[in-house]
């Protein structure tokens, strides 16, 4: 999946591949699970190869438990679900495609959703970056966080941006993302 040989996997960790944030989410999970030796699903995060690629992966972890019940490994099976999301909402895609580029768009092809004063501050906060945070967004867009949480659901259920919800440590985090 991350476009590695298999050599050159041997003897790394996570944070030889991700962003420092990225990498104690992963190992975060992955001790939480050996701890609590429960099944974690994980339905959307995502990756970057390593030719620079996004993937989306649905991951499951699991804890591999000896006789005694102890857990002795960690079994994480991930499956690649960018193309599945993508096609999920190819409209939405194909209009930030469109916005992303620059490209300028008829004024008969609008979308009324997006061009609400807030909903179109997120978009162009998000236009900028690869995620951004609930607090970094909010701040961007000076707005409150139920202002805030009631656009972003908008532009989410019409297929505009993604969210990704996790934890840093023991913290909740939301992170937010344009889908194209």
């Amino acid at each position: 999946l991350l476009g590695f040989p298999r050599d050159a996997l041997l003897g790394k960790n996570d944070f030889d591949f991700f962003p420092r944030e990225q990498a104690e989410f992963f190992t975060g999970k992955d001790r939480a699970v050996i701890a609590d030796r429960v099944l974690l699903d994980i339905p959307e995060e995502e990756i970057r190869t390593s030719g620079g690629e996004t993937r989306i992966l649905h991951t499951k972890k699991v804890p591999i438990l000896d006789r005694d019940g102890t857990p002795r490994y960690l079994l994480g099976i991930s499956e690649d679900i960018t193309a599945r999301k993508h096609a999920e909402h190819p409209q939405a895609a194909a209009r930030l495609g469109a916005v992303r580029g620059g490209r300028s768009r008829a004024p008969a092809e609008l979308d009324d959703l997006i061009h609400e004063r807030k909903r179109l501050a997120i978009v162009s906060a998000l236009a900028g970056h690869d995620w951004l945070s609930f607090a970094e967004l909010k701040a961007l867009v000076e707005t409150s966080d139920g202002n805030l949480s009631v656009h972003a659901r908008k532009l989410e259920d019409a297929g505009y941006v993604d969210c990704r919800k996790g934890f840093a440590g023991r913290v909740p985090r939301t992170d937010f993302r344009l889908t194209a």
